[in-house]
C-alpha cells in the first residue's frame, strides 16, 4: 500500500533501473542479479526477471517485475567455496611437499655417496648435474606455485585475442619448424575485441601451444580458430556473448579418464612435467570471467583445447 499510486522512483534504485530500462529499450531481462541496500544498511542479494505487457496497439502498457532474495543462497556457496578452498590448499600443499620430497631424495642419495665416491671425477660430475638439475626443478615448482596466487589482479583492457594468439606462436616459431608442424588457421572475418590481460592471455596460449607441441613427436598439425558464440562464464550463470579460441593438434590426445583430471595441481602424463600450467592457465582464464575446456578430437588423433573470453562492450 506504501508505493500502490506513487512513483517507481520511490522504489529502491535496484528495482527501479531495470522497469525504467524495460520501458525505454522494450526489452525483458531474464535471471539477472542485483544487490538492495534495505534501511538498515544491509546489503541483499537478488535475482531479478522483466515482463512486457503490451496492448492491443502493441504498445508497452505494463512492466513486472519479479525478483528473489539470494542471501540464503549466496551464504551456502559462500560457506562451499571457502570449504573447497581449504581441501583446495591442503592438497596443493601435500603435492608441493611431496614433489620437493623426491627432488630432495635424489639429492640426499648422491650426498651419503659422494664422500666414498670423491676422488671419482665421473661421480663428482654426475653428482653437480643431478644436483643443480633437481635444484633447478625445486625453483621452478615453487616460481609457477607462486603463479597461483589469486591476489594478482588482471589488468583487463580490450585486445584482439588473435594478435595475443599469433603473439605466442612466433614465440614457438624454431620449435614448431624443427619438429615439422603445419599451423593452419580459420579465423572468423571482423573479429570482435575480449576483455582482457594480454600477456596472461599469451601466457595461457603459450601453454596450451607448447602443450599440442609435446604431444606430437613426429610431424603433425596445428589447427587455429576463432568464432563468436554465446555461454555462460565460468563464474556467472548468465548467458553472455562470448569468443572462442581453439587450438586442436593431431597428438597423443589425453585419455578419458583423464580429462577430469587435467585441471588439477601436479596432475601431468609428461615425465618431467610439474602439472602446474594447465592450472595456472584455468585460474588466469577465470579471473577473466571466461573458461577453458578440453576435449579428444572426434575424428583422428589429438586434442582440442577451447578458450572462451567474455566480448568485450567497448
Amino acid at each position: 500500500d506504501e508505493f500502490v499510486g506513487k512513483s517507481v522512483d520511490g522504489l529502491n534504485p535496484a528495482l527501479t533501473r531495470p522497469i525504467l530500462r524495460a520501458l525505454q529499450t522494450g526489452k525483458p531481462e531474464i535471471h539477472r542479479e542485483a544487490t538492495l541496500l534495505v534501511a538498515n544498511k544491509q546489503n541483499i542479494p537478488t535475482v531479478f526477471s522483466t515482463s512486457l505487457i503490451r496492448n492491443q496497439a502493441s504498445e508497452i502498457s505494463d512492466v513486472i517485475l519479479v525478483f528473489d532474495d539470494q542471501s540464503r543462497l549466496k551464504s551456502l556457496e559462500l560457506e562451499r567455496n571457502r570449504a573447497q578452498q581449504l581441501a583446495v590448499v591442503g592438497t596443493l600443499a601435500a603435492s608441493l611437499a611431496h614433489e620437493i620430497k623426491n627432488s630432495l631424495v635424489s639429492i640426499r642419495v648422491l650426498a651419503e655417496l659422494l664422500p666414498d665416491k670423491y676422488a671419482d671425477p665421473e661421480f663428482r660430475y654426475h653428482f653437480s648435474e643431478i644436483a643443480i638439475s633437481e635444484i633447478d626443478r625445486v625453483d621452478s615448482l615453487i616460481s609457477q606455485f607462486r603463479n597461483l596466487d589469486e591476489s594478482k589482479l588482471p589488468q583487463l583492457v580490450a585486445l584482439n585475442p588473435i594478435s595475443v594468439l599469433e603473439d605466442a606462436l612466433s614465440v614457438l616459431t624454431s620449435k614448431i619448424i624443427k619438429q615439422q608442424i603445419n599451423v593452419v588457421r580459420s579465423y572468423a572475418p571482423s573479429f570482435p575485441k575480449v576483455r582482457a590481460d594480454a600477456d596472461q592471455l599469451k601466457q595461457v596460449f603459450l601453454n596450451l601451444l607448447l602443450n599440442s607441441l609435446e604431444a606430437m613427436e613426429e610431424p603433425g598439425e596445428i589447427w587455429l580458430k576463432s568464432f563468436p558464440t554465446f555461454g555462460s562464464s565460468s563464474q556467472q550463470t548468465e548467458v553472455k556473448e562470448m569468443v572462442g579460441i581453439s587450438i586442436s593438434d593431431t597428438g597423443s590426445g589425453i585419455a578419458n579418464e583423464d580429462l577430469e583430471k587435467i585441471f588439477d595441481p601436479f596432475f601431468t602424463s609428461k615425465e618431467e612435467g610439474t602439472g602446474l600450467g594447465l592450472t595456472i592457465s584455468e585460474r588466469i582464464i577465470d579471473s577473466f570471467n571466461g573458461r577453458i575446456e578440453f576435449r579428444n578430437n572426434a575424428e583422428g588423433r589429438g586434442v582440442t583445447a577451447t578458450v572462451y573470453l567474455q566480448k568485450s562492450s567497448g
